[in-house]
């Protein structure tokens, strides 16, 4: 290798490294300069975070909710009693359906027998030696409880299939409050995001405007414009990540405290919440991310307005 490119390489190197610790240096001196309208934002941007995580992790859970309750809720397929199709015929063609999780056949016999176990007990089949009135049936258990519809009208539509139902309610109270809290999610973040963008904004205004002569000279003395505003996208970054470490913690903390009231006031896996893992797993990236990019939209914002 030519020596003299192995200097220069040297030379660029060091001067980028010397370039971003005088970026971050300066960063968190603008914000120690401005204590208070520093510790305002963080504040803000972590209310409006904490606000973000906590939709979120409503968001995880409800879709936790769904996929327990698919687990265990059934589609009933009855079979038509004149029907002359092999019932493993008509198995293999609701296997065939797409989210199909399991099926189980029960014979008019075996639904007999269960029900008058049900209102009888072990004293009497009083149905036994008379008239049968129940048919052949599936049940089927599905993978996603929003295909379960599609299911159900593929089932339909299966020769030899008499009857297909299933609890509509369930799915449409499931699917209004998801898109409920969705809708009403995504518009509160937006506002939340652009609040705490604006308030990263006036806090690099502010400290730009205390440094209004200094950043004149170095214009003056030829400094590049990345150099002049580089300590400020510090600043913004910093800020926005800090109330994003502080809104997962508390976040965090609460979904703890919920999660053991809960499992104290009511026991069953139904109504177990998501685990803190799951939720700081999906929660803490989405946090420090949405953080970081507040902070750098609303610092770049802000020293490129008087560029």
């Amino acid at each position: 290798m030519n020596p003299m490119r192995s200097i220069q390489k040297r030379q660029v190197k060091r001067g980028v490294n010397n370039k971003t610790l005088y970026f971050v240096k300066q960063g968190f001196l603008n914000i120690v300069s401005h204590k208070i309208m520093s510790a305002a934002s963080i504040c803000i941007v972590a209310a409006a975070l904490a606000l973000i995580g906590l939709f979120t992790a409503v968001g995880i859970n409800i879709n936790e909710l769904m996929q327990r309750i698919g687990s265990s809720y059934e589609i009933n397929v009855y079979l038509n009693s004149e029907n002359e199709r092999s019932i493993s015929d008509i198995e293999g063609e609701l296997k065939r359906i797409p989210g199909v999780k399991s099926i189980s056949f029960y014979s008019r016999e075996d639904r007999l027998e269960k029900v008058s176990r049900e209102v009888y007990g072990d004293d009497g089949y009083v149905f036994k030696d008379g008239e049968n009135p129940l048919r052949d049936s599936f049940i089927i258990t599905v993978n996603n409880l929003t295909e379960s519809d599609d299911i159900s009208k593929a089932a339909e539509n299966i020769d030899g299939v008499d009857e297909v139902i299933r609890s509509k309610d369930i799915i449409g109270g499931i699917d209004t409050a998801t898109r409920a809290v969705r809708n009403i999610g995504i518009w509160i973040m937006a506002v939340l995001v652009i609040l705490a963008v604006f308030i990263v904004y006036n806090t690099i205004r502010l400290g730009m405007s205390s440094f209004e002569n200094e950043i004149g000279i170095m214009r003056i003395v030829g400094a590049s414009e990345t150099f002049i505003i580089g300590p400020f996208v510090v600043q913004g970054f910093a800020l926005g990540v800090t109330g994003a470490a502080l809104a997962d913690i508390l976040i965090l903390i609460g979904y703890k405290i919920a999660e053991s009231n809960i499992s104290a006031l009511i026991s069953g896996s139904i109504t177990e919440l998501a685990g803190i893992g799951m939720i700081a797993a999906v929660l803490t990236p989405i946090l420090m991310a949405t953080g970081g990019l507040i902070g750098i939209i609303g610092s770049l914002a802000a020293a490129l307005k008087d560029k």
